[in-house]
């Protein structure tokens, strides 16, 4: 069973990654970087919408969530390939050039004879080794995985839904009334397989937080090698590296949290960069409860920055 379910799960994130990359092109972004970069955050939000709908509606089973994710990430594929003759052939081309990225990212650390190549090496190194312990070994690191993180996946699973669980009022209530964003990615990972996967999300979305980092580092200086440098010096960062192989969310909101950051001061501000930036707020609140102080600053940005941009040419779409 774990076989079919792992061949399933394969198969609905490479539909899902397909329609979220068609969807990243059809915004004309600037660059590989912030291309995969939004990829990634499409990815992530669209895996989230049949589970939340399935999970409030107290229909979430690995069933329906096949049967409803699906033909609606067809459907996004479908839409963002809607008049675009060369549409499936720009989808090929970029999904090859983003499968570069990390080999031509060596190659530039290599001809810039810089010291980041062997922080690459670690870092891919790191990333490589907490997939491979997270599926190996069990969870060790410290408490809140099994105080209310995982519970709140084997929860939701178990009463194929969001439902309030009946648990005492000392500490335990963190099960109920905490943020899930996270923790439903974490879901997507393991309700067709099991408890294996569940500490592999965090590896998964790390090349995301140096992507991220990447692109908010470069646009000061523009050196690709240096803001490569910061990229890998955030991921393998003791309080970063630490949540690896975890169910902790700390990687996964920073990562929300940075992009949006990355598309609130971009210069000069688009309406998809509006766009993408209220879509990373909305996971990032959605993730935990501390992103309320940042997204409540970058969102102030954004809306003084938007106004006084598009306020005038587009008052409607403002």
């Amino acid at each position: 069973m774990f076989a079919l379910g792992l061949v399933l799960f394969a198969s609905l994130n490479v539909l899902a990654v397909a329609a979220a990359l068609s969807l990243a092109l059809r915004a004309e972004l600037e660059g590989r970087a912030e291309i995969a970069l939004a990829t990634g955050l499409l990815w992530n939000a669209m895996i989230a919408v049949p589970i939340y709908v399935l999970g409030l509606t107290d229909h979430l089973t690995p069933t329906s969530l096949a049967l409803t994710s699906g033909p609606f990430f067809a459907a996004l594929l479908v839409a963002s390939q809607w008049r675009r003759p060369d549409g499936r052939r720009a989808l090929a081309r970029a999904a090859l050039a983003q499968a570069r990225l990390p080999l031509d990212a060596f190659r530039e650390a290599l001809r810039a004879r810089s010291l980041v190549v062997v922080g690459l090496l670690m870092s891919t190194g790191l990333i490589l080794w907490t997939a491979i312990c997270s599926y190996y070994s069990p969870s060790w690191r410290q408490w809140d995985a099994l105080w209310y993180h995982e519970p709140i996946v084997a929860f939701t699973i178990q009463n194929h839904g969001f439902a309030m669980v009946d648990l005492p009022r000392d500490g335990l209530q963190k099960i109920n009334g905490y943020p899930r964003f996270c923790e439903m990615t974490q879901l997507w990972f393991v309700i067709f397989t099991d408890r294996r996967l569940i500490e592999i999300a965090n590896s998964f979305l790390a090349p995301l937080l140096m992507l991220a980092t990447y692109l908010l580092t470069r646009r000061p200086g523009g050196d690709r090698v240096t803001a490569m440098g910061w990229a890998v010096v955030v991921l393998v960062l003791p309080g970063t590296s630490i949540v690896m192989q975890s169910t902790y969310v700390d990687l996964h909101t920073s990562l929300l949290v940075l992009a949006a950051a990355h598309f609130c001061i971009r210069a000069p501000l688009r309406m998809r960069d509006v766009w993408f930036a209220a879509g990373c707020f909305t996971m990032a609140i959605g993730a935990k409860i501390l992103a309320l102080v940042p997204v409540g600053m970058f969102a102030l940005v954004l809306l003084l920055r938007l106004l006084a941009t598009h306020a005038r040419a587009r008052p409607r779409a403002t």
